[in-house]
């Protein structure tokens, strides 16, 4: 009976010295990382689909031809050129406009904008994806278009001018 009990209070022991020594991951933390990851590949899909098709859409003299201010350019490029990624964990949803960036620069317009209210971790994954892009090709406005940044932005705009490309 005795070693019963020893054995009894041996577990015990030992399942709390586990619980108390593991490491726990603090749900937005992980949650973070997760958007992050998908908005990283998102990112790198959709402008590599966008750049496919404008590559292939050239006049007679070489020059990438303009889809138009204004243009919703997810029917050209899906599903020919590349795929739309799925949303960001349901949260953030992806939009191809071609505009221009200056008078003269005409560009697409790779958006990654809230699908509802924005939240604090939506703004820092999207601050932080921005981080990553080329200095001076992303902003974070309160609208897809942004040619710069506001704070507690909510959506953020990757910039491919058509010069980059040509």
């Amino acid at each position: 009976m005795a070693s019963l009990i020893l054995v009894v209070i041996s577990i015990a022991l030992l399942a709390s010295i586990a619980a108390v020594s593991m490491n726990h991951i603090p749900v937005d933390a992980y949650l973070r990382q997760q958007m992050m990851k998908e908005s990283e590949a998102g990112i790198q899909m959709v402008s590599n689909g966008v750049g496919r098709y404008l590559n292939s859409h050239r006049d007679v003299e070489g020059n990438i031809i303009y889809p138009g201010d204004g243009t919703n350019m997810v029917p050209l490029v899906s599903p020919n050129y590349g795929f739309m990624p799925p949303d960001v964990r349901k949260e953030l949803a992806w939009e191809v406009t071609a505009a221009k960036l200056s008078p003269e620069l005409p560009a697409a317009a790779i958006c990654l904008k809230p699908r509802t209210a924005s939240n604090a971790l939506q703004q820092d994954v999207l601050e932080r994806l921005r981080g990553q892009l080329p200095v001076g090709s992303a902003y974070i406005g309160t609208a897809c278009g942004a040619t710069s940044n506001v704070v507690g932005g909510t959506h953020l705009t990757y910039w491919l001018p058509l010069s980059h490309i040509n």
